[in-house]
This record gives structure tokens, sequence and C-alpha cells, in this order.
């Protein structure tokens, strides 16, 4: 059919469509989304796995018309105008030609909390002209966002560590102290074992570790930054000075000395947290020089046997004597 000059016949030969979908992801250059058969593309998020996670959006840009189309542009309501100088085919579309572009947005699992399940939708919109002619036209993509909170557990196991003061017997750590050392006021060093685990499947950050007796400082501070991995366990031993007016408080009666630890910590959006205490106990005792007591029947064996005694070394005496004599 041949063409005309009107205004009309030419608007009419002139046109443009567009495609806009949420690409399924690969992990990679495709992006994180996962497919819903059911429904529309998505992305997950845990407190372990907050993101952030891209969703890539492909746009395809058809001219339908007989006539070559320029000053091609391509908006996104909410990512802004796409740059379509990394699309070289888009910016010039030959009659029946078919480009593609694309975008991309990340969003976390706050953005997915924030959402509270709900559709996000944007809109692609593309501008060009044929023949003088502006054409537009437009599309929309929806993608969802969801997000699963995993609970944390911590466990805190603390124990008192064999040494040179300390003698684990039947399981109970002793603290023993001699006459001497007790009434000199020595004091007997003792170490403290604390090992933190993340017996959860998700990761905990603000690990905070206390044991008033020993210090009024955490021992595992906030500020330190320890992060636990799921299965992951931490180690850190303390030193403590014993004094005698610790051990003995009654005086020189044994005692039994208990503190408590506890130890804390959060998921990594910290709107889950968990936390565990254990105690260990010292047990001290005064150590008494032996002292062998002698009974009544003792003396009545041991006096006839030192007279025997005396008497035989006089008796010997008396023969050696005489024996010189006869000499």
């Amino acid at each position: 059919t041949a063409r005309t000059d009107s205004d009309e016949a030419v608007k009419s030969w002139v046109d443009i469509e567009i495609v806009k979908t949420a690409v399924v992801g690969d992990g990679f250059s495709d992006g994180d989304l996962l497919d819903d058969p059911e429904g529309f593309p998505f992305l997950f998020f845990t407190t372990s796995d907050i993101g952030p996670k891209t969703a890539v959006f492909e746009y395809a840009i058809t001219n339908p018309s007989p006539v070559t189309l320029v000053d091609v542009a391509l908006v996104d309501d909410r990512l802004g105008t796409i740059d379509l100088s990394l699309f070289p085919d888009c910016q010039v579309l030959d009659p029946g030609e078919t480009c593609f572009a694309r975008s991309s947005e990340q969003f976390d699992y706050f953005d997915a909390t924030a959402a509270l399940g709900a559709l996000i939708t944007n809109i692609g919109t593309v501008t060009a002209t044929g023949d003088g002619v502006p054409v537009q036209a437009f599309d929309d993509a929806t993608i969802t966002l969801a997000a699963v909170q995993s609970s944390i557990l911590i466990d805190l196991v603390k124990e008192v560590v064999a040494g040179d003061d300390v003698t684990i017997v039947d399981g109970k750590p002793i603290v023993s102290w001699t006459e001497a050392e007790y009434d000199a006021g020595f004091a007997k060093d003792v170490t403290y074992r604390f090992t933190v685990t993340n017996i959860s499947n998700a990761t905990i950050i603000d690990v905070e570790l206390t044991d008033p007796m020993l210090s009024d400082q955490p021992i595992i501070a906030k500020a330190d930054g320890v992060t636990l991995a799921p299965d992951e366990s931490i180690t850190v031993d303390v030193d403590h000075v014993l004094t005698v007016a610790q051990a003995f408080p009654d005086g020189e009666l044994p005692t039994r000395i208990d503190n408590v630890a506890k130890v804390s910590g959060a998921n990594e959006t910290r709107d889950s947290f968990s936390e565990d205490i254990d105690d260990a106990s010292v047990f001290t005792e005064l150590v008494f020089a032996k002292v062998i007591p002698v009974t009544g029947f003792d003396r009545l064996v041991l006096v006839p046997m030192a007279m025997l005694l005396v008497s035989l070394g006089i008796a010997i005496l008396w023969l050696e004597r005489r024996r010189q004599r006869v000499r």
C-alpha cells in the first residue's frame, strides 16, 4: 500500500512495543530471583541470609512499524532512566527489529520485612520517534519479597582447669592450703575456661560474656565484634587469684566457691536474641600437719620397753668395766 503524506496516515504507520519481565536468576548475571510457578518471581531472605540480593528486569523493545525509530529512551518508575548506551542495539530500531535492555534493583532482609510480603511492581516506559512522530509504550513486572526469621541458640560451658594450685579429684576442683600458707595469707591461682558455641542454624553477632566474680567488665564485649557461625565455638581462659579471705570466709572451715557466668548474642538483624548461663565450683581445704597421737595402750608398751633398754644399757656398761678389771 502506498503511503500518503497526511499526518494521520504517518501516525498509523508508526508504533513501538515493550515487554518487561522479571528474570528468574542464576545467582550471578541473571540475579537472585526465584521462580514461583503459581505466582510472581521472588527473593527469599532469612536472618542468616539477609542479602542484599539482586532482582534483574529485562525489557524487550520492538519496532513493529515500517519506519525506523530513533531517539529511543527507556525510563523505569523505580529505577529511573535506563542508560541505553549500554545496549547500543536499542538506540535506533529498524522496522521489525527487537532489542533487549536490562536493569536491576537490590533488596535485603529489611526491605522484605518492611514490605510484609507485598507485591513490588515497577513500570518500564519506552519512547521513540519515527518519521517525526513520537510514540510511546509501557509494561510492568511484579516480584515479591519473602523473609523468614531464623531462631538462634547460644550455649555456654564453664569449667575449672587443673593447674599447679588446682587438683581435680572425682571431678571436683580442689585448692589446698597448708597451715603455713594459710597463716601467711598465701593466694592461689585458679583458671576458669569458658566455651561459647552457636548451636543454631543462624549466625550470632553481638556476643557478650560476663562473670561478675572474675571481672566487673565483660570478658567478651559486644564491641569486640565476636561473630559465631552455625556450630562455631570460641574458648576463653581467665586466670583468677583466689585469696585466703575468699577461700575461707568462715575461718579455717573448708568451703565451696560458686560463681555464675552468662553469655548472650543476637541474630544478624538483631530481632532475635539468645542467652545461656553456667556455673563452676571450687572446693577449698586447709591441710594440717599430721600428729601421731599416743594412747594409753601405747604407754603400757612403750614405758616398759624404755626401762628395759635403759637396764640393758646399764648391764652392758657393767660387763664392759668388769672385763677390763679381769685383764
